[in-house]
């Protein structure tokens, strides 16, 4: 996965992080991703998507959070378990709603004000025709990266 974030300031003074995809097998599934519209506290879904020369990018919002990835590593324990705990939910949120990811890793998750995570800028791998139950949802968990 090739991986790349600029900060974009609209004439309004609203704020965007754009990045850009390469691996054109994972198009559609972002796309559909997008389509499905998810709304959930812990999640920062592109408000836009679009294919220009064989890159996929996305625009998703920007309120001056942190990345996980400007925080030094490895991540003192307690940071660590707190971060699960929060990104659980969210994670539940996505597999009911047939959301299957390839991974999940530091560049996905921003710090707000408040200290809340939030994932964004997700590496679909797929998305299933229909919701997946909770309690049948394990199958579909991809990895979790290096956090």
């Amino acid at each position: 996965m090739f991986y790349l974030a600029h900060r974009l300031d609209d004439a309004s003074g609203q704020r965007f992080l754009l990045s850009a995809r390469w691996d054109t097998g994972q198009f559609e599934a972002y796309e559909a991703f997008k389509n499905l519209g998810l709304e959930h506290p812990g999640l920062v879904a592109p408000i836009d998507v679009f294919r220009k020369d064989g890159v996929l990018y996305s625009v998703t919002p920007y309120d001056n959070e942190s990345l996980l990835l400007d925080e030094a590593s490895p991540l003192p324990n307690g940071r660590l378990l707190a971060l699960g705990q929060r990104l659980t939910g969210v994670l539940a949120y996505l597999h009911t709603q047939g959301v299957v990811l390839s991974w999940v890793r530091r560049a996905n998750l921003l710090i707000t004000a408040e200290n809340k995570v939030q994932l964004f800028d997700l590496e679909v791998e797929e998305i299933l025709e229909r919701p997946v139950p909770l309690d049948r949802s394990l199958h579909v968990i991809g990895q979790l990266g290096e956090l």
